[in-house]
């Protein structure tokens, strides 16, 4: 199978320090993600699942009241899982 969506991300608790001064991230982004997997059927029952996610993420970051600018963070996510029907 392959996907197209729109990932929303929560950034919290982020615990970011340039120095000893707090690093402010804004909490919340938008962005495109795609995603191609494939479920290989093992039992009747049982099957294993496979699939790669490519995310767009980013927010912006300030020092204090200082705009430090945007940071963008675009991930490949991997996962292998193992599912059940019933």
């Amino acid at each position: 199978y392959v996907g197209a969506g729109l990932n929303y991300t929560l950034f919290y608790n982020n615990g970011l320090h340039a120095g000893a001064q707090p690093v402010s991230i804004r909490n919340h982004s938008f962005g495109p993600a795609l995603q191609a997997g494939v479920d290989v059927q093992v039992t009747k029952t049982l099957f294993v699942n496979a699939d790669i996610k490519k995310i767009w993420m980013h927010t912006d970051a300030s020092l204090g009241a200082q705009p430090l600018g945007r940071v963008s963070i675009d991930p490949v996510v991997v996962g292998l899982g193992v599912g059940m029907r019933f």
